[in-house]
Parts: structure tokens; C-alpha cells; sequence
């Protein structure tokens, strides 16, 4: 099962929980290993990689550099599920809808508030961001699903609702109606 992340982590936004929780579940369940791989497209800093070394997870973890819009839109949707992580509930990150576009699960390590409603309105499974006993749980629930070939990603209506074409055109019409006389 590929797990895929495409971003920067910074600040609050890191792999540290998800690659804990990862070696964990490798810990209690070795049969585990070389089932999951995790990929990081995008900007992996040296103390990430040195948590994947120091955690023993360097034939799970795979990093791809930046990749150009496209490239990077197709590896997601060559993944089986994607994942993202926030620290905060303020803002509302684009990757997000990138994932729900995609059409791929999402396992979100967010804290409650919007993004866990939009995760799980789009079939996803979120989590709260440093918890590593729920992150690992959460990728052995999404193993087994994989296994039985039961993965889902967001229902259609909920990708089209999320649309940046849609999105845009219906603030344009809310723009319009202001300025109606």
C-alpha cells in the first residue's frame, strides 16, 4: 500500500508522529514490513530523513523531489491513500482538496474542527495530529482494507463539491449578486 504526502513540512507540519506510528506497527506486527510503502514528494528536510534512518525505516520510506503540478497530480493518483498533517485548526490548506481531487482516501492527522469534517465528509479517516497510537491504527485499518481490496476515496458528489472551478464560479456569483442593483 503506498502511502503518498506531496508538500513541505514546516512549523507545525511534520512526519514525525506518522513515521513513529509507523515504526511502531511495524514493531508489534513485522509481518507488516514491505507492505506499506510511504512517499514524500516535495522538500524532505535532513532531520526527516535522519528520524527515517534512526526509526529503522529506510526500505519503507521513499522520497521523490519536487515534481512539476502534473507529475506530482499523478503520482497521487497512483497512491492508495494519501495523508496530511496540521497542527492548528486556522487555516484551510489547498492539499486537502488536491487529495479529495485525487480520489484517493485521506488520512488527515488534524485537530478537530473544519479540516476533520472535510476529511470525513470525503470517506477519509482523521485523527488527531500527535497521537501515534490512532495514527497506527489507523494505517492498520487502512492495510486491511487495502488487502481486501475495499479502499475508497470521496464519493463524486463530494469531489465535485470541493472543485476549484466549481468553487470559483459560485463565488463569482455571490460577487455578482452583491453588486446587483
Amino acid at each position: 500500500m503506498r502511502i503518498t504526502y506531496a508538500g513541505v513540512f514546516w512549523e507545525d507540519r511534520v512526519p514525525d508522529y506518522f513515521l513513529r506510528a509507523l515504526h511502531e506497527l511495524f514493531a508489534e506486527k513485522p509481518r507488516l514490513q514491505g507492505r506499506i510503502e510511504a512517499l514524500f514528494v516535495g522538500k524532505f528536510r535532513e532531520e526527516n530523513q535522519r528520524l527515517v534512518t534512526r526509526l529503522g525505516l529506510q526500505h519503507t520510506v521513499r522520497v521523490v523531489d519536487y515534481l512539476p503540478h502534473l507529475e506530482c497530480v499523478a503520482l497521487l493518483r497512483a497512491s492508495d491513500v494519501l495523508w496530511m498533517t496540521v497542527g492548528d485548526d486556522v487555516g484551510s490548506p489547498g492539499k486537502v482538496y488536491e487529495y479529495i481531487g485525487a480520489g484517493k482516501p485521506i488520512l488527515g492527522l488534524v485537530p478537530e474542527g473544519y479540516l476533520k469534517t472535510v476529511i470525513e465528509e470525503a470517506g477519509g479517516i482523521a485523527v488527531p495530529p500527535r497521537d501515534v497510537t490512532a495514527i497506527k491504527q489507523a494505517l492498520d485499518d487502512l492495510l486491511v482494507l487495502h488487502e481486501k481490496r475495499q479502499l475508497k476515496g470521496p464519493r463524486q458528489e463530494v469531489v465535485e463539491k470541493y472543485d476549484r472551478v466549481a468553487l470559483t464560479g459560485a463565488l463569482v456569483k455571490l460577487f455578482e449578486s452583491l453588486f446587483e442593483p
